[in-house]
């Protein structure tokens, strides 16, 4: 077997936010689909799609 894990999903597997310095932070997320689907990332190649949830999520996704 040698392809990837595909997962598309509401909210990725990284929940971002800013610190006090303004550095951004990625944070694991808190649901049980990405804690679930983490693991396997872990065990498989994997590309994960998923919604923008926050603004600043938008900013990362759009490279602003």
């Amino acid at each position: 077997m040698g392809g990837r894990l595909l997962t598309v999903s509401n909210r990725g597997p990284c929940e971002y936010y800013r610190d006090e310095s303004g550095k951004m932070i990625c944070a694991p997320g808190q649901g049980g689909l990405a804690t679930a689907l983490r693991v396997a990332a872990q065990l498989h190649p994997t590309h994960w799609l998923s919604s923008t949830m926050t603004p600043l999520e938008s900013q990362i996704a759009t490279g602003e």
